[in-house]
């Protein structure tokens, strides 16, 4: 991810909306045109339903589009995606503390008494309070110093198991892009979902784990005890985006799939 992928992923929601409301006001104008009373009303309220969205996605505050394009571009000019997530995260507990005052006072308020619409403004305001409460307590964690904090149960194959049998058998309830190789806890390898798709499917039955495996070198595992910040440069380097996790003895105890740690991250 990056701040520019940010920016344009959260620009596409209220984009598409601005272009279905002008599709539905050309709507609106075709059936004016002929007299369409019941079309004019259809399009008019597609029209405004979708302008109203797009507005109020705009509205800096995460989760809101307009809070991630905030967000995007904090991150870009502190570099910091952290703080950028906090601030974007205040500013949507302050759009859903409107909300709910907004919606308070329009149910109560002697002069208006709109319990419906008083009750969908306290509603919505609830659901952002806890979405952006929540973003912030997750940019607020605190980060895992080291891989043994950070490792998932490792899913170890034996090398001399078809690859039919792994398909069947493992990858349909594991659904990882990675897996260590292993016999009596020595790591021996990671197969990959990349070297797998190499081997054509007749031959699944014949072939072995071993057969389609990388070889265990340096730049495939690390102890436990070693450093995020090393672990996370040798996956970028390896090929592979994971790394094997070993005690002491050398035996297999944990496994770190960078794409892991990007979902613990957001």
């Amino acid at each position: 991810e990056s701040p520019r992928a940010e920016f344009r992923i959260a620009v596409a929601g209220p984009a598409a909306s601005f272009i279905f409301s002008l599709a539905a006001f050309a709507g609106i104008m075709l059936s004016a045109m002929f007299r369409f009373n019941f079309g004019t009303a259809f399009f008019f309220f597609i029209s405004a339903g979708n302008l109203l969205l797009a507005v109020f996605n705009l509205f800096p505050g995460y989760p809101l589009d307009g809070g991630r394009v905030l967000r995007a571009i904090i991150w870009k000019r502190s570099g910091n995606i952290n703080d950028a997530t906090r601030v974007a995260g205040f500013c949507g507990q302050l759009i859903a503390a409107v909300l709910i005052v907004f919606g308070l006072y329009m149910a109560f308020a002697p002069s208006f008494r709109a319990y419906f619409m008083g009750f969908w403004s306290v509603l919505v305001g609830l659901f952002l309070l806890s979405a952006a409460t929540s973003v912030i307590k997750s940019a607020g964690a605190k980060e895992p110093a080291t891989v043994a904090e950070a490792m998932a149960a490792p899913v170890p194959l034996e090398p001399d198991l078809p690859i039919n049998r792994f398909v069947d058998e493992i990858l349909s309830l594991h659904r990882h892009t990675s897996f260590p190789v292993a016999q009596d806890k020595q790591l021996l390898g990671i197969l990959t979902l990349e070297d797998l798709k190499k081997v054509p499917r007749e031959e699944w039955r014949s072939r072995r784990v071993r057969d389609v495996m990388k070889p265990v070198t340096s730049q495939l595992f690390v102890p436990h005890n070693a450093t995020m910040g090393s672990a996370k440069e040798l996956m970028q380097q390896n090929g592979v985006g994971a790394l094997a996790i070993v005690n002491g003895a050398g035996d297999l105890v944990g496994f770190l799939r960078s794409g892991r740690l990007k979902r613990q991250k957001k």
